[in-house]
């Protein structure tokens, strides 16, 4: 194997030469010469990821698998928060992300709009003309309390609530389809330990995986944990039951620890530099629209919603 990777090495070599030295500006040398600094960009990577001849290495797996293991605390608390699969759960956590960001004050004034409260202070009005009253001057506190989300320091916090959605795609990808290309006796379950050395993991023909590594890049390319992002997650983890400060610190290390493989050993560079390599296109790049997320809007307008409809039922009472 070394002798025939040497033998290719020097053929390699021979051609660039005189590929360089008779056809410098061909597109097809620029195309080689460009492939060939992406191998080397592969090559500073430890541990080695990827090895000429389109290879993906067991250490590519083993990285994957320690993803795997260490988003788990994570997804736990997205799934049980702002992702849920229950979409009242998600929803109002959601809003409890949003209002997180108001003041005392402001935030006393949003509570003060739900059925209850908005019950309780109609029933102390004397006759239905002062309660009508009274509504119309809730309809005009309701806007003004909306106006609220309109301000700078609120789009900054839906852009922070879209990090989490994805981050909860990194925690949500198909991870054990991808991890049986290199062990496929591999399950993923509960039980498994937490981590496993390379010797468990193959070697894998790229060509086998470019939908996988395709898959894998669309989220990563969107997933940032800075400090912020740590906060918020310890933040959605507050509201779950059983909550400790040890959580905490035990959440914000292991965030810590999945941005560093995503930084340093992954690098977010690698995989579409790998794409290139197999595609053998030093241009190759896979372009997607995303659909832009609205989760503030929906929450304004869900709030809205419920705030007409609350305003009607109140109304009947009233009248009856």
């Amino acid at each position: 194997m070394f002798l025939f990777d040497f033998i290719n090495i020097i053929i390699t070599s021979i051609q660039d030469f005189f590929g360089g030295l008779f056809f410098p500006s061909s597109p097809e040398y620029q195309k080689k010469r460009q492939l060939r600094g992406y191998v080397l960009e592969l090559k500073k990577l430890n541990p080695q990821l990827y090895h000429t001849g389109k290879i993906l290495l067991p250490a590519f797996g083993s990285l994957l698998y320690q993803l795997y293991h260490f988003l788990q605390p994570i997804k736990a608390v997205l799934d049980k928060t702002v992702n849920s699969s229950d979409i009242r759960i998600a929803e109002k956590n959601q809003a409890l992300f949003f209002e997180a960001a108001l003041t005392e004050d402001q935030l006393k004034q949003r509570r003060s709009f739900t059925f209850q409260a908005r019950s309780l202070l109609l029933s102390q009005c004397s006759n239905y003309q002062e309660a009508e009253h009274k509504l119309q001057e809730q309809v005009h506190e309701f806007k003004n309390c909306m106006k609220l989300f309109s301000a700078p320091a609120f789009k900054i916090r839906e852009q922070e609530l879209i990090k989490l959605f994805f981050l909860s795609d990194l925690c949500d990808f198909d991870y054990a389809a991808f991890l049986n290309r290199f062990n496929n006796n591999l399950q993923l379950t509960a039980g498994t330990p937490a981590s496993i050395s390379q010797d468990n993991f193959e070697e894998v023909f790229g060509g086998d995986v470019i939908q996988n590594l395709l898959d894998f890049q669309f989220i990563v390319q969107h997933v940032a944990i800075t400090q912020t992002t740590i906060d918020n997650v310890i933040f959605l983890a507050r509201s779950l039951e059983n909550y400790t400060d040890e959580t905490g610190v035990k959440l914000e290390k292991t965030l810590q620890t999945v941005e560093t493989l995503l930084a340093n050993q992954l690098k977010r560079t690698t995989i579409p530099i790998m794409l290139k390599l197999i595609k053998e296109d030093p241009n190759f790049e896979e372009n997607i629209t995303v659909s832009e997320a609205k989760p503030l809007q929906e929450y304004v307008d869900r709030s809205s919603e419920n705030f007409q409809a609350d305003s009607k039922r109140l109304l009947k009472i009233t009248k009856e």
